[in-house]
């Protein structure tokens, strides 16, 4: 119930506190921490919101020392990626690192997808359909 918390607290207040992180530090099996999350939110009716691929690019970005024009280009991708919708439904780390990848192909910043789907959580595949949907998308 402590992890599920602070967990919780983590989602109220718009911060990316990876589930896993939680899991790990917390040393109980994450079927625990998203059930005792789930009883908080039934109870609670916490105001957490759905979280958004940009709010997980600072971490992302910092994980694999990105400059910032790429941290800056994969910003706005993410911003025009949530304001069109295409996010609706996708996994937010594995967009945010799509987001990276892409802004880092267009600066020519060598950057793997395995590399940036590795610090996401998230399967090579996953970074490649999302870059596909933001390359058939937005441009």
């Amino acid at each position: 119930m402590a992890a599920a918390s602070v967990y919780a607290a983590c989602r109220c207040n718009g911060r990316t506190l990876p589930l896993a992180d939680v899991v790990a530090a917390a040393r109980v099996g994450e079927n625990r921490v998203t059930n005792a999350y789930a009883t908080l939110n039934e109870e609670l009716g916490l105001p957490a919101q759905p979280m958004q691929p940009h709010a997980y690019l600072p971490r992302l970005a910092s994980s694999l020392d990105v400059p910032d024009a790429v941290r800056r280009q994969a910003r706005t991708l993410a911003e025009r990626a949530e304001e069109t919708q295409i996010v609706h439904g996708a996994s937010p780390p594995g967009f945010a690192a799509a987001c990276l990848y892409q802004a880092a192909q267009r600066a020519d910043y060598r950057l793997t997808q395995a590399a940036v789907a590795d610090v996401a959580g998230v399967a090579a595949n996953t970074v490649r359909g999302h870059r596909d949907t933001l390359r058939n998308e937005l441009q």
